[in-house]
């Protein structure tokens, strides 16, 4: 998801969390500057069963998924660049 993205879904009424990451292509500082929740890497796993997850990176073999209705893998497979504008590459 963009910051964009995320700003509509804030600008809608949602709180959205984003992941501290290493490997990501849009800067943390621009999810915060559009009002994102900035929660610790793999915090995921805790989340609410009602939370709306949404995600682009591989999960290791061994970590699992949690039972939640609202999730949603953009790229299970490991070609996140793919889904990425080509200019954020």
């Amino acid at each position: 998801m963009s910051p964009g993205s995320a700003k509509a879904l804030i600008d809608a009424g949602y709180i959205v969390h984003v992941e501290q990451s290493p490997d990501r292509i849009y800067k943390i500082d621009e999810y915060e500057a559009v009002g994102a929740k900035i929660v610790p890497s793999g915090s995921w796993v805790d989340a609410p069963e009602d939370a709306i997850i949404l995600g682009l990176k591989e999960l290791d073999s061994d970590t699992g998924m949690p039972a939640h209705d609202g999730e949603h893998r953009g790229d299970a497979a490991g070609d996140a660049e793919a889904q990425v504008p080509s200019d954020r590459r």
